[in-house]
């Protein structure tokens, strides 16, 4: 396992290869309270969402160089959605989903990925022209 996996699996997650760990928490402890704290807070905020935003144009030049396309869709409940059914499903942060409408069970990132999946699918329908 390489260095970096080893160190984002002792934070208890797998991170992409690039990803960071977030940044310290600015607010400090008791002890020693953070100081400036709603400027480095903004400062992360707005440091994590150039990064994004740089990921998604270089993504977006590469697809299109081969050829190919990005399509961005929001990935909210992504995750509570089951990818049989298309029903809402509270569940506890695990590595199963169950759905209780279904009981449709499969890998929770499994299924997410499955819902990003059709929502990115582009059909003559969807496309705007």
């Amino acid at each position: 396992m390489p260095i970096r996996a080893k160190a984002n699996a002792a934070h208890g997650r797998l991170l992409p290869y690039g990803a960071r760990l977030p940044a310290p928490a600015a607010r400090g402890t008791v002890e020693q309270p953070g100081s400036k704290v709603a400027q480095k807070s903004g400062l992360n905020r707005s440091i994590a969402d150039a990064a994004w935003g740089r990921f998604v144009r270089f993504l977006t030049y590469k697809a299109e160089r081969a050829g190919g396309q990005v399509i961005r869709v929001k990935p909210n409940n992504t995750s509570n959605l089951c990818a049989r059914c298309q029903r809402l499903t509270r569940t506890n942060i695990g590595d199963e989903f169950r759905c209780a409408h279904c009981n449709h069970a499969m890998d929770r990132d499994h299924n997410a990925a499955l819902n990003i999946l059709g929502r990115g699918v582009v059909t003559p329908e969807t496309t705007v022209a």
